[in-house]
Parts: structure tokens; C-alpha cells; sequence
């Protein structure tokens, strides 16, 4: 029996929404799905597909503040859009982010902090990474993290307005290697051909 996802989900919002752990998971499910295969006299294997919970916060999604506009709101722009990561755009899913830069105690008091939409570079209406968020004064040049971007960050990203994806590099304690380099103008162009009319 494959009951799919079912850990709960992924754990966007850490500190008012939390996600059963694995073993809490299984004590709630077990003893029902047990009781139930005994009552009729079946065996079937017990399967879940865990990705999403796995995978999520795996990845953090590195994005550098081009610019911070102030108007009705202010807005954080990042070299981040949703070519690569869709999912907020897609469905408004939530990524928590932190300005990288600035993690330091002096920069959690809520008093010093500011409500800022994260946006990509995309001349887009709906290329918005973050709505309203509380976060330390930003400047440009500034690292804005967003988290949990593991499950289908890049294979839902795209080479949308004809924007490369980033590279990726894995991180594994002191150690850290370049997984996937990044794209260029080169990579996308390579595939098109000449055609005779064009020579």
C-alpha cells in the first residue's frame, strides 16, 4: 500500500506550523493501519514517499539585492526570479528568507526591522519571491537566502526571457564542490541553427 507524500508536508513556517517527525508519523499511522490489514486478514507492504519533507530544506537558493525601491511598499529586488524558483509564482507558495549578511542577534529585534515584498528581475507582475516580510534593513549588495527551495526548485526553473540558471554548489560540512555550473547567453543559443536563407 503507497500512501504517497503524508509526512505532514514541509515545514515553511517553523515556528507556528510544525511538521511530525518521521517516528511521530508512524506512531499515529501504524497502529490503525495495522489493526486494520489484521482485521482482514491481509499483508501488504506500508509505503511512503517522503521526497518533498527529504529534500526541501536541502537547498537554500542565494540571491544577491540589486536594488530596494520604496513607493506604496518597499521592495527588495534580488538577481533571483522565478525562472528559478517558480513555485511562489505559480501557486504563492511560501520560502521563508533571511538576509544572509545580516543573521547576527543585533538584527532578530523586531523593532529594527522593516516589511519588504522580495522580487526577482524579471519584468513580470508576478515574479514576487517573498510578500511582506519582516526583515533588517537591506541594501544593495546585500545576500537574501531563500530556504526549503530543494523540492523542485530546479527542475521546475527554466531559461525564461532568456535568463540562465545559477549554478549549484553542494555543501558537505567544511567540504563544498560546484555540482552544476551556471548557464550562459552561450549554453541557450547553442541549440539554434543558421538557416541557409539567414548565411
Amino acid at each position: 500500500m503507497d500512501v504517497g507524500g503524508g509526512l505532514g508536508g514541509v515545514p515553511y513556517h517553523r515556528d507556528t506550523d510544525p511538521v511530525p517527525t518521521p517516528a511521530e508519523y508512524a506512531d499515529a499511522v501504524m497502529p490503525v493501519f495495522l489493526d486494520g490489514i489484521k482485521s482482514i486478514g491481509i499483508r501488504p507492504e506500508f509505503w511512503v514517499e517522503p521526497g518533498r519533507y527529504l529534500l526541501a530544506d536541502s537547498t537554500v537558493l542565494l540571491s544577491r539585492v540589486n536594488s530596494v525601491k520604496r513607493s506604496h511598499k518597499t521592495f527588495v529586488n534580488v538577481d533571483a526570479g522565478f525562472n528559478l524558483l517558480l513555485r511562489p509564482a505559480m501557486y504563492d507558495s511560501y520560502h521563508e528568507v533571511v538576509v544572509a549578511n545580516k543573521t547576527g542577534p543585533e538584527n532578530a529585534k523586531e523593532e529594527t526591522q522593516n516589511v519588504v515584498t522580495v522580487t526577482g528581475p524579471i519584468c513580470e507582475t508576478g515574479d514576487i519571491i517573498a510578500h511582506d516580510r519582516l526583515l533588517p534593513p537591506v541594501a544593495s549588495g546585500d545576500l537574501i537566502a531563500i530556504l526549503d527551495t530543494g523540492a523542485y526548485g530546479y527542475s521546475m526553473s527554466s531559461q525564461y526571457n532568456s535568463r540562465p540558471r545559477c549554478a549549484e554548489v553542494m555543501v558537505n560540512n567544511s567540504q563544498e564542490g560546484l555540482m552544476r555550473r551556471a548557464e550562459s547567453i552561450i549554453d541557450i543559443k547553442q541549440t539554434m541553427n543558421t538557416l541557409p536563407w539567414q548565411k
